[in-house]
């Protein structure tokens, strides 16, 4: 977790960690038999640009982080790169903690002029209807 805004986010710099760290993630997909996954790990700021450089278009963005500076960051950049009808849906803004992230996702709603799908239990959209 990179320095946070205290206006909007109440988790801590450094605190997600998950268990068995990348590699664990990937035996678990693994076991599920899922091959059609790439798992990147760094900063959204740091990994998003070169894949997007490739041209690549998505039929969904899933953001899952926490704060607001890593979720408008993501939705800003990869929106873009979404297809005609993609859907985008986000982990974390229905969390008390992780204001930051629904306030992201307001100011995206906001912007774009663009409704919800669904709220519960993610907020999902779609995107360039």
């Amino acid at each position: 977790m990179p320095t946070v805004d205290e206006q909007y986010d109440m988790v801590e710099a450094g605190r997600f960690q998950v268990e068995g760290g990348i590699e664990g993630i990937r035996a678990y997909a693994s076991s599920l038999g899922l091959k059609n996954i790439e798992f990147v790990q760094g900063l959204f700021q740091d990994t998003l640009p070169p894949l997007l450089a490739t041209g690549v278009k998505f039929g969904l963005a899933h953001v899952d982080a926490d704060i607001y500076s890593a979720c408008k960051y993501a939705q800003d950049t990869v929106w873009p790169s979404l297809v005609k009808g993609a859907y985008i849906t986000y982990d974390d803004p229905l969390d008390s903690t992780n204001m930051g992230a629904m306030q992201a996702l307001e100011e995206m709603i906001v912007e774009r002029d663009i409704r919800t799908e669904q709220m519960f239990p993610h907020p999902v959209l779609r995107a360039h209807l």
